[in-house]
């Protein structure tokens, strides 16, 4: 985007990356939950469990990401206004929230979801590809469409496009590996598996969700020396 030497577009693009930052902490709180748990629970010999645990995964990702997704649109006006957008920025802020967070809001999460799960069952290089698949396409749309296939003056609308598809990309890769996997995989999309336990549910809010760490015993051995 610096590319551009238009200010307003690099801040603009700026301003919308909290909001999108908030996306992918979406995206954890129900992949590194799940992944997580899942893991626990293959260890322990559960597999129907961990299916359940999955699915419910996928579908608390849809349903926040969906659900932010549609406030961001009935609330972009005030929610660019609170992160500094001005006369200048404003439409540039306003096109790119649209596509990223509103459009591409739902496969970035599911995408996100999907390779920590299917990271937990040991499928680690599937998981990379697919993260590398997306950023690289990322990376060579980028150029193409804001400097190539779109007129000048619509180079954010470029870096949204480019945005957009690559994790639209990602997620339909993730979708085929699981459909290769088969039904009998510990990782589906499929309802039918069931809503998992209760007590497998209450997790999520904390394997999903950083925590602060303690101070480290080097820490303290310091300040305590300085004191």
């Amino acid at each position: 985007m610096g590319q551009t030497n238009n200010p307003y577009m690099v801040a603009a693009t700026s301003l919308i990356l909290p909001v999108f930052n908030i996306t992918l902490c979406l995206a954890g709180l129900a992949g590194i939950g799940g992944g997580s748990l899942i893991s626990r629970l293959l260890g322990e010999g559960d597999e129907e469990e961990a299916r359940r645990v999955s699915a419910f995964s996928l579908y608390l990702g849809l349903a926040v990401s969906a659900l932010f997704a549609v406030g961001i649109l009935v609330f972009m006006e005030p929610v660019l206004q609170l992160l500094g957008a001005g006369a200048n920025t404003y439409e540039y802020a306003r096109q790119y929230a649209l596509c990223v967070i509103v459009v591409g809001g739902v496969p970035t999460v599911l995408s996100n979801v999907l390779s920590n799960l299917i990271r937990s069952i040991g499928l680690s290089r599937e998981a990379s590809a697919g993260i590398i698949l997306g950023g690289v396409l990322n990376i060579a749309l980028d150029p193409l469409f804001m400097f190539v296939l779109l007129p000048d003056g619509q180079e954010v609308l470029g870096a949204w496009l480019a945005t957009c598809l690559s994790n639209c990309v990602a997620f339909l890769f993730f979708a085929a590996v699981l459909v290769r996997m088969g039904r009998g995989a510990a990782v589906t999309f499929s309802p039918k598996a069931g809503m998992p336990r209760a007590e497998s549910i209450s997790p999520f809010s904390v394997l999903g969700c950083p925590r602060p760490s303690p101070p480290s015993s080097l820490t303290w051995t310091m300040s305590s020396s300085t004191s």
